[in-house]
This record gives structure tokens, C-alpha cells and sequence, in this order.
């Protein structure tokens, strides 16, 4: 028995498991299994990568073939096919400058319900093409938008975007320098808009203010009911903005959907900055970069803070830090410390204190023991995931403390090479702890909340 003569529901099974470039490979053997190969259900969540660049493209599907793209049939060929296996999420890793609004418009007219697009690292040395194209289309499906990292993106460009996608969900405009307060004001047409990056762009307190419903009268800004604003906006990033101070939180406090903010230490100066947090009434998640990390604690605990996660990054908590943790944080569920001085007293005070912990993050954190894997295998019933990435003083022993439910995120040589046996049992593929490696403790972070915080509602 061939292949060609299994039924397709076992082929389709098969191919599930394939990577997408095999699934591309499959397609060039013949028509049977390009057909088989194209069931829309093998490319769910498939980011179809385009480098549209160069001139000497060949794309090879049944009986076509084409050369270049100065044959015009290949484009329409590539934007039909994507739409054939159902593909709705693409990435510009290249493109043709000259051929780009060609392009779009190819893109949507072929793929109408195209809804994540990316620009990855594009420097164009005009982005006129871009916004006329903008201008003369509609992607009303469009949801997800990365823009990041892109020279080109300025106030003309976010205009265009607005007027032909108005149902976006999720913007990026991490590292656009041209982004700045004029940016987030034409923003405010952007009704669904739920996370917003701007990472290291030019926004300012005036910016935040605009967007959340407040206007400049007489040179003091005044809340006013009537006033656009981004009502649906869930998580803002503001990481690395030299522009935006402590002035600005008592703003964000009228987004009456905020659950998570990322900011950095040069917009938390003063004690009275970071009780501003806690008045946010709606802010579940919280993400702080370069931070004295104990005066925040401290400040947290002493107010009613409703955090569920907790993420403070290069920051410096020590064990007197770590002793907030016996008030003010009863919601806590995920935690993460990154830090050179926690120690095993430190480990023990979180396990006392913060039972409840789903997610405990302790990458970095050189000086707990296997003594620290005893005290969270003993106290955190409700843990689910650990990362103790870079933590020299583990070995393998202190596995024997953990509970088999919990997933761990280890870089240690040590206890890959030399696991307990236990952990590499297959008798039983649910008490299984996957020994995972990550780059950075961060990824393994966003990687779990991606899922766990949708899940429960967060």
C-alpha cells in the first residue's frame, strides 16, 4: 500500500504533525497531496513569511511555474494560494519599494480575511506607496498589527492605518522613534484597541493624557466625560519612554479597562509616583524595569493593590524587600524576581506568605539553595510553573522536592544531563516535568501568561 492510496483523513492526520516548510515541500510532489496538503485545518496559526524583494523569485505549485517577478502572474498566484490553505496571519520580512502598493493591493483583494500583519525590520527609504495604499484599501479583518522596529512608521503612517484598518485589537510600535503624541491622539479612532506597544518611542504625559479622555485647558489638563478615549485598552507598554514622568499615572487611572502595565524605573521616581499605581483600580498585571525594587514593595503592600502578577525586571530586592510580601499582595498568583541577592530566607518568606503563587520566577537568583526547591515543593500547592534559569547552586538533588504537576524552565547542565528518574519516566504522561530551555527567563514568562492568563480570565 502506497501513499497515494491511504484515505485523507489519515494523510491530514499525518501532516499535522509536519513543520510548515515540509507541508511546502509535500505540496511539489503531486496534485493528490497538494490537495490533501491544502486542508485549511494543516495551516491554522501559520505566519506565512514573504520575502518580496527580489527580482529572481521562482514559486512552483502543480503545473505553474514562474521566473520573476516581472511575470505579473506569479504575485497574484502567491496571495491565492496563501488564501486557498487558509493563511491569515503574514509577515513582510522584504519588500519590492517599487512594487510595494502592487503588493498591498494583491494582498487585499486575494486574502480578504487576512487579519495579523507584520512588518519585520523594514528600513524604506519612502513609505509614500504604504500610505497611498493604506489610503485606497480596506482590511476590515485586520486585528493584529506589528510595525515595530520600522524607520518609516511617523504620524502619516498611523493615519492611513486607522482609516483602512479601524477594527484593530493589537498595535506594536516598539523602537519607532517618529512615534509620538500626534501618533496616539489619531489612535483614539481605534475603538476595539485592547494592547498597545510603545516601547521606547517619543510619546509624553501629553500623549497618555489625550488617550485617556482627559484635554489641555489653560495649561492644565482637565478629565472630561465627554471626551475620546481608549476605553478598551488592556494593556499599555511603556517601557523605556524618557519622556513620560510620574505625572502621568494619575491619567491612566481613567482607562476603565487597564489590567496591564509595563513601564520602567525613570517614569517611578518618588513614593507618591508608585501609590499612584495602586489606585488603578482595574491594573491586575504589573511589569517594572530597573526599579529599586524594595521601596516598591513596600509602597504596594501598604495600599490595596488588586495584582494578580507581579513581574519586576532588573530590579534590586534583597530579603528585607521580600518581607512586603507578608501584607498587601492576597490576589498574587504570578510572581517574578530577577535578582542577584535573594536568598533561600527569601525563598522561604514567599512560600509562607504567598501560598497561592501559580507561577514563581526566580531566574538569576545566585544565591538560593536546594534548600529554596524544598521550601516550594513543601508550601506552593497551587504552583504550576517554576523557572530557575542561571541559579548556579541547584543541581539535581533538589529535584526530588519538586511535585511531579509542575512544569520547570532550567538551563542548568547539571540537571539536564543528569535528571532524577523520576522526571524521565514515561509511565505516567501526565505527572511528566518537562526540563524546557529558554533564552530568558522573560520568554518562558510570556510563553506560560499567554496561555494561563486568558484561561482564567486575567
Amino acid at each position: 500500500m502506497n501513499l497515494h492510496e491511504f484515505p485523507n483523513e489519515i494523510l491530514i492526520h499525518i501532516f499535522k504533525y509536519l513543520t510548515t516548510q515540509s507541508k511546502v515541500n509535500i505540496a511539489l510532489t503531486c496534485k493528490k497531496l497538494k490537495n490533501v496538503i491544502y486542508v485549511k485545518v494543516l495551516w491554522q496559526n501559520v505566519i506565512a513569511k514573504l520575502n518580496l524583494q527580489h527580482k529572481s523569485i521562482k514559486i512552483k505549485g502543480g503545473n505553474k511555474k514562474f521566473k520573476s517577478d516581472q511575470d505579473e502572474a506569479w504575485p497574484d498566484y502567491l496571495f491565492k494560494s496563501l488564501n486557498e490553505r487558509g493563511i491569515n496571519q503574514v509577515a513582510l520580512v522584504s519588500v519590492n519599494q517599487s512594487r510595494l502598493k502592487v503588493d498591498m493591493d494583491l494582498m487585499s483583494k486575494y486574502m480578504p480575511t487576512l487579519n495579523v500583519l507584520i512588518f519585520k525590520n523594514m528600513n524604506l527609504q519612502s513609505n509614500s506607496q504604504l500610505i497611498q495604499s493604506m489610503q485606497q484599501l480596506s482590511f476590515l479583518n485586520m486585528v493584529s498589527l506589528d510595525l515595530s522596529f520600522n524607520s518609516f512608521v511617523n504620524a502619516a503612517v498611523i493615519q492611513s492605518i486607522v482609516s483602512s484598518m479601524p477594527h484593530l485589537k493589537y498595535l506594536y510600535l516598539i523602537g519607532n522613534m517618529a512615534v509620538n503624541d500626534d501618533c496616539l491622539v489619531l489612535l483614539l479612532s481605534l475603538k476595539q484597541l485592547q494592547i498597545l506597544n510603545l516601547c521606547a518611542t517619543k510619546i509624553s504625559d501629553y500623549g497618555l493624557a489625550i488617550i485617556s479622555g482627559y484635554v489641555l485647558h489653560s495649561d492644565k489638563f482637565i478629565y472630561d466625560k465627554s471626551a475620546p478615549l481608549l476605553s478598551k485598552l488592556q494593556t499599555l507598554n511603556i517601557d523605556l519612554c524618557f519622556k513620560v514622568t510620574c505625572n502621568s499615572w494619575p491619567f491612566l487611572q481613567s482607562l476603565p479597562s487597564l489590567k496591564t502595565l509595563i513601564t520602567s524605573s525613570d517614569n517611578l521616581v518618588s513614593s507618591s509616583a508608585i501609590e499612584s499605581l495602586v489606585h488603578m483600580k482595574t491594573l491586575r498585571c504589573l511589569y517594572i524595569r530597573g526599579c529599586v525594587g524594595n521601596e516598591v514593595l513596600q509602597v504596594l503592600s501598604e495600599g490595596d493593590n488588586k495584582l494578580q502578577m507581579l513581574h519586576l525586571i532588573d530590579c534590586k530586592v534583597n530579603d528585607i524587600g521580600v518581607q512586603y510580601f507578608s501584607t498587601g499582595f492576597r490576589n498574587l498568583s504570578f510572581l517574578s524576581l530577577n535578582s542577584y541577592k535573594i536568598t533561600d530566607s527569601c525563598v522561604a518568606t514567599i512560600c509562607q506568605h504567598l501560598p497561592q503563587l501559580v507561577l514563581l520566577d526566580l531566574a538569576a537568583c545566585c544565591g538560593i539553595t536546594n534548600c529554596s526547591l524544598k521550601y516550594i515543593g513543601k508550601c506552593l500547592e497551587h504552583l504550576m510553573f517554576l523557572c530557575i534559569d542561571s541559579c548556579p547552586k541547584l543541581t539535581s538533588n533538589g529535584l526530588q522536592y519538586i511535585p511531579l504537576n509542575f512544569q520547570i524552565s532550567c538551563d542548568m547542565v547539571n540537571m539536564l544531563m543528569t535528571p532524577h528518574p523520576k522526571y524521565i519516566s514515561d509511565s505516567n504522561s501526565t505527572g511528566k516535568i518537562w526540563l524546557t530551555k529558554f533564552s530568558h527567563s522573560c520568554d518562558f514568562f510570556f510563553k506560560i501568561l499567554d496561555g494561563v492568563l486568558h484561561k482564567n480570565n486575567i
